[in-house]
This record gives C-alpha cells, sequence and structure tokens, in this order.
C-alpha cells in the first residue's frame, strides 16, 4: 500500500452526523490525483490504486496508458484486464530519482478517442506518481515512569493497564507514513524505563513543556532514551503551554524526541484497530517529520488524529479523511466521465503528496 491524495474540495453544507463540519468530496476536474512508491525496498510495489467503473461493459470502453513523456521511474500494468474494478500495478524502478517536479503519469482514456487520436487525446482522469527512496528510520518507543511516590498521599506516575503496546503503535505509525515511503524499524533496546522526573510536587505528571523545567529536563536530557528518533509515553501533563495537550514535539522538523501522554485517551485505547491514542503517537512523529506546521507553529491541525480536518484560519499538510470509506471513495454512485479512482489502502486518513518528498528527506537525515 502506498500514499493516496485525491484533490478534495468542501461542500458549504455542514455534514448531518457532524454539524460544525463540512462535508468533503472530490475535485474532480483537478489534476491533481497522487499516488506514491518507493523505487527499492519493501515499498516498491503499490497495488492499492484501482479505477472504478459501473460496470465491466463501461470499463471496456475505457482504456489505461503511461503518459508519453514517460521517464522510466515506474513500470505500470493493469492486472487482469479492463474490468469493473481494474486493478493498477505500479512499481518504483531503481534508480530512478525522486522528483516531485516531474512525476509519472499515468493517464485514463476513452478508448475510441485514444484510437483516433493517440497520445493528443484528452484523457478523463490522470494519476500522477512520486517515486521515493525508502526511508528507514530507528524507533525507540519507550514508557516512562518515575519512581513509586514516597507515600499513598502522592499520585503515582503508573501508565494504564490498557495502554497500547508497541507493536501496536508502531503499525499505526507505518500505516500512516508509508505514504512517503518511511518505514519506522522499532528499536529493540527501546521499552519500559523509569527516570526519576515526578518532583515538584509529586502529582503523577511532568511538570510542564518547557525545556528550562527540571522535570522536563529529567526526560528530555536522559542518556538512556538515546534510539535515532525517540516516542516517550507518559502519564500526564500538569501545565502544559497549550491547554488540552495530549502530546508534543518541541522543535517541529528538528526533535528527535516527542512525547504523547496517555491520561486523555485512558478510556479510548480499543475503540477500533487503530484507537485514538495510535493516532496521536503518528500526530507527533509527523511534528517530527515537519508535517502539520507548513508556515510556522501556529498553523497547527486541530486533532490529535494523523489527518486531522483544518482548523479555523489554519493550514494543515495532513487532510482529513474521517468521513470517507477506509478505501478513499466518497460515494460509489459518483462516477465522473464514467470513472472513479480510489485506494484500497487501509488507512482512512492521508497525508498531502505536497509533503511527501519533505518528509522523507528529513527522514532521510535522521541519523
Amino acid at each position: 500500500m502506498a500514499g493516496f491524495d485525491p484533490p478534495i474540495q468542501y461542500d458549504s453544507a455542514d455534514d448531518p452526523t457532524n454539524p460544525g463540519r463540512n462535508r468533503p468530496k472530490f475535485d474532480f476536474d483537478s489534476p491533481e490525483w497522487w499516488t506514491s512508491v518507493s523505487r527499492e525496498g519493501t515499498l516498491n510495489v503499490n497495488n492499492s490504486i484501482i479505477v472504478e467503473f459501473a460496470s465491466d461493459t463501461m470499463a471496456a470502453d475505457y482504456t489505461v496508458k503511461v503518459d508519453k513523456n514517460h521517464n522510466g521511474k515506474v513500470a505500470v500494468s493493469i492486472v487482469g484486464g479492463m474490468k469493473r474494478e481494474t486493478h493498477l500495478r505500479i512499481q518504483g524502478q531503481t534508480g530512478a530519482e525522486p522528483d516531485e517536479a516531474t512525476p509519472t503519469k499515468i493517464h485514463l482514456f476513452k478508448l475510441k478517442d485514444w484510437q483516433q487520436k493517440g497520445d493528443n487525446a484528452k484523457p478523463v482522469r490522470t494519476l500522477s506518481v512520486m517515486v521515493l527512496p525508502e526511508r528507514h528510520v530507528q524507533l525507540g518507543i519507550w514508557y516512562v515512569t518515575a519512581p513509586a511516590p514516597t507515600d499513598s498521599a502522592h499520585a503515582s506516575t503508573t501508565l494504564p493497564v490498557k495502554t497500547p503496546n508497541k507493536d501496536k503503535i508502531l503499525r499505526r505509525i507505518n500505516d500512516t507514513f508509508r505514504q512517503a515511503c518511511i518505514v519506522f524499524d522499532l528499536d529493540p533496546a527501546s521499552g519500559p524505563i523509569v527516570l526519576p522526573y515526578d518532583t515538584t510536587p509529586e502529582d503523577g505528571k511532568l511538570q510542564t513543556d518547557v525545556p528550562s523545567d527540571p522535570e522536563y529536563s529529567v526526560i528530555f536530557n536522559s542518556p538512556l532514551i538515546k534510539s535515532k528518533l525517540n516516542l516517550i509515553i507518559a502519564k500526564d501533563i500538569a501545565q502544559p503551554t497549550k491547554k488540552d495537550t495530549a502530546g508534543f514535539c518541541p522543535k517541529p522538523g528538528e526533535s528527535r524526541k516527542v512525547m504523547v501522554f496517555t491520561q486523555k485517551f485512558v478510556n479510548r485505547f480499543e475503540i477500533n484497530e487503530y484507537s485514538d491514542f495510535d493516532c496521536a503517537c503518528a500526530h507527533e512523529i509527523g511534528h517530527a517529520l515537519k508535517l502539520s506546521t507548513r508556515g510556522g507553529d501556529a498553523r497547527h491541525d486541530n486533532a490529535h488524529f494523523p489527518g486531522a480536518e483544518m482548523g479555523a484560519n489554519t493550514t494543515t499538510s495532513m487532510y482529513d479523511n474521517d468521513h470517507l470509506e477506509g478505501s478513499g471513495v466518497i460515494g460509489r454512485e459518483m462516477y465522473h466521465d464514467g470513472a472513479l479512482m480510489r485506494s484500497v489502502a487501509s488507512s482512512n486518513r492521508w497525508i498531502r503528496h505536497e509533503d511527501w518528498q519533505q518528509a522523507n528527506d528529513i527522514a532521510g537525515g535522521i541519523k
């Protein structure tokens, strides 16, 4: 599976199931339909893209072709021929240089139009394919607690029993960032760790997210937390600079340590395969890759999901696809010019294609 970024518009009318939120829809007239594939490694083959038609009969009236200026970055084939659900197989080619500005383009044509006009035919739909190097980043997932409190009057920093395990969190993170051809490899040395951070006072919480705070320093300056990139999980925070903080990244795009707190999600660990807490972990890793902070730290997506919707007067680098099916389809009855492109990727939230290469570049610099 790989990235899938269809162009999105928002209806002016509220979604009746979520008052105050506008309904998303595909912008069918936009050329900005994107997918991704790595030029080598485990993400080298993209089998997730489907061109969907109303029927097998309709599908027979279309054909898929690679642009005449195909630059050799990918090999494209149709699996099983043109039919109602036409599956594409897209494979990155070894040695292809990543270049967002000149992607390989795959066109869907009306068959008769293609037969009459060839490369001069007007495509019904175009899919741009970004080829990126596959980046592997060592990720440490640390469960931080403090020594037991000195007496029963003080709160414990013990994490909830249902706190998701490392494998589940890692799966959520990798499912999100495979779109940018990034694979996080778990540092086997990471895990539970005891640090004497809960001291002023012993309230079971980290006091602030300010680097000058002594409790903060105990965690972030610990020589024990030394993976290439570190996700630090603790129970709670008392006085964050931003109200109701679920986690934070000190310096987006630069920090190699980010934090997430369990307290906000204590009743929401196992709602579904990917819980809110897992999404919050992916969200903070996104900050480490400088996502959702384009244009300055003040521009921030307004929830813990890795693809949270845009808040008022903000710009986000990750889209909300919360109302869309997991396959990336908005209403299967909506066939525009006869066909609809979609993805079978399991994640129903995606990262904007404008950010795939930047995130990939930053991941490549984490050594």
